[in-house]
């Protein structure tokens, strides 16, 4: 559901909901300037969000800490999007990459 939540605040582009739902670390890169680079390097055009596709889930743990890591596709009119997603213990987003 958290990563639901992350995404679609991420393609309705509010950003400052994305950050408040981040870790400390995260926040700083959470910025529309830099968000949208991202999207862009998918393509410019996404179109609308269609559905979500299978979820994966594992757990991992990286210098010492325990984070929660998901990856699920997403379908837009133009394009398909594999998001991963890390979240630390208390369910903040540690970590987000598109392809």
């Amino acid at each position: 559901a958290q990563s639901e939540k992350i995404i679609e605040t991420l393609d309705a582009g509010n950003y400052e909901t994305m950050a408040a739902l981040a870790s400390s670390e995260l926040k700083p890169y959470l910025t529309e300037e830099k968000m949208e680079e991202a999207k862009k390097t998918i393509g410019d055009d996404w179109g609308t969000f269609r559905n979500f596709g299978k979820t994966y889930m594992t757990e991992i743990r990286q210098n010492g800490q325990n984070f929660a890591m998901v990856q699920m596709n997403a379908s837009y009119d133009n394009v398909s999007v594999t998001y991963t997603l890390t979240f630390d213990t208390e369910m903040k987003l540690a970590g987000i990459y598109m392809k």
